[in-house]
């Protein structure tokens, strides 16, 4: 297809930058969940009923565990709403072999994984989606069409990234798309369901459970993996690149290029789609009619502010270095990897995996972050930090998240600090030194579009209006000539 021809050609043109975005919703409880698997991401998708995860003949969640067993005694979990004999036996036909084992079935939000072994003894997983789209209500031909092309979205990713050998080669060995119809007007059983079928490769996922047992020395050697990996691989595709940060139609009729002009109308187009004034929408689900002075005022605000907080090219930070279409995975951490030992018992990464999430933006919007029990991020004033931590808050905890951050960012402490002094970030942006640049050159533009994308719907008029007072006061203080947005320093390539 066109877009995996753009993908190609991109990676073949620019070098890849060091960096993802990712949300970590993962559970360590049984049965396993899989990684977060979202019916793509882009704002304003259709969206299809999703089947809810079996339950035991004694009322109890399934441990996901005992399948051909309970296939065999004509007692299979999924009962009426997934035909496992007829998926097994598309998985054996598709592959050329025989299943012998299933050691367990997992879910994530949009999909099931069946773990089988084949009879060449291959580990296969075979995802499965829990929506079926024959079953869907008030499908049209149009809507079926956008969903498999973001379904596809993961397809292209794949293709883009396999160049890259391990650990990025790792897409499916067979995909078959959904289906609403046919000719005869029956479908064979599950084929309203998209399937994937993934080698599983060398290596475990490091879900919650996996990291806590893994002593302090082990959690550091893993954080420090991942940092040099060439995780942002600049895209070529005018498609995507709206729909999948913007969902619909680019309706402005802006040319798709990496340029501070087009991050100008980009940026603007969500504050459109977030706070409606009388346009098409461009995001209809999450788009908010105009019902108080509050939202149009803070609309206008963060409108005049986008061009104000967008920087120039300047001598060490070149345009299309600044705004330069990237590959966000949209949920990076180590529940989307696979790790195994080496030899002398050091842990490498095997596979990562779960890209459907994933989206397309200007390098200026793009966010490094990495999921442990902690979030490790970079902070509103582009410094290391921690956010949503898991395994409690005690001072001990507390300072050992922070260790993570110091080893995953390289930085040190000032003595008498509590802050982190940003000396060297050699570590996650060794692959990509002008990177820390754009992100220190972009913080406001950052805060519009991470608040925007972060809403979840509630009290509009109370979020969006300390968002609007915020642009408001900024505008004030830029055409002061205060607060000047991009650091002399910064730009000349100071640390």
């Amino acid at each position: 297809m066109a877009a995996r021809q753009a993908f190609a050609k991109a990676s073949e043109n620019f070098p890849p930058i060091a960096t993802w975005r990712f949300i970590d919703r993962q559970s360590a409880v049984a049965p396993t969940r899989m990684a977060t698997e979202k019916i793509g991401e882009a704002d304003g998708q259709q969206q299809i009923a999703l089947d809810e995860w079996p339950r035991s003949p004694d009322g109890t969640e399934w441990d996901g565990r005992s399948l051909l067993s309970l296939l065999n005694n004509r007692q299979s979990p999924f009962r009426d709403s997934l035909d496992v004999t007829s998926l097994l036996s598309e998985v054996e036909s598709a592959l050329g072999s025989g299943i012998v084992d299933i050691p367990i079935v997992t879910y994530g939000a949009n999909h099931f994984g069946f773990h089988v072994t084949l009879r060449d003894d291959r580990p296969i997983v075979a995802r499965v989606s829990r929506g079926d789209m024959s079953r869907a209500i008030g499908l049209v031909s149009k809507e079926v069409e956008e969903q498999i092309r973001h379904d596809h979205f993961e397809l292209d990713v794949y293709d883009t990234l396999a160049p890259l050998g391990a650990p990025f080669k790792c897409g499916p060995l067979y995909h078959r798309d959904p289906k609403t119809s046919a000719a005869s007007g029956i479908l064979n059983p599950n084929q309203g369901r998209r399937l994937f079928l993934f080698e599983k490769l060398e290596g475990d996922a490091f879900h919650y459970g996996h990291w806590r047992a893994l002593d302090a020395q082990k959690k550091v050697d893993i954080n420090l993996l991942t940092y040099g990996l060439p995780l942002l691989i600049p895209l070529q595709s005018a498609l995507i690149v709206w729909e999948r940060s913007l969902g619909g139609t680019n309706i402005y009729r802006v040319p798709v290029e990496p340029t501070r002009d087009f991050c100008i109308s980009f940026l603007k187009a969500k504050i459109q789609s977030m706070i409606c004034a009388g346009c098409p929408s461009i995001d209809g689900e999450k788009c908010y009619p105009l019902v108080s002075p509050s939202l149009d005022a803070a609309r206008k605000s963060l409108l005049e502010l986008v061009p104000l907080v967008l920087p120039k090219a300047s001598r060490h930070l070149q345009e299309d270095v600044l705004y330069r279409f990237v590959l966000d995975h949209g949920d990076f951490g180590m529940h989307n990897m696979t790790f195994a030992a080496d030899g002398k018992g050091q842990p490498h990464i095997t596979s990562i995996f779960d890209w459907e999430g994933g989206s397309i933006v200007p390098a200026i919007l793009s966010e490094p972050k990495m999921v442990t029990t902690v979030d490790l991020v970079i902070d509103s004033a582009g410094e290391p930090s921690i956010q949503r931590w898991g395994d409690g808050d005690t001072l001990d905890k507390m300072a050992e998240y922070r260790s993570w951050t110091v080893e995953y960012y390289k930085v040190s402490f000032a003595a008498g600090s509590d802050r982190m002094e940003t000396h060297q970030y050699q570590a996650l942006f060794s692959a990509a030194p002008e990177y820390k640049r754009i992100i220190k050159a972009g913080l406001d533009a950052r805060r519009i579009w991470f608040s925007l994308k972060e809403y979840d719907g509630r009290n509009p008029d109370e979020y969006f209006g300390k968002l609007g007072a915020w642009a408001a006061q900024r505008v004030a203080e830029l055409e002061r000539g205060h607060g000047s947005p991009w650091p002399a320093r910064l730009l000349c390539g100071l640390r």
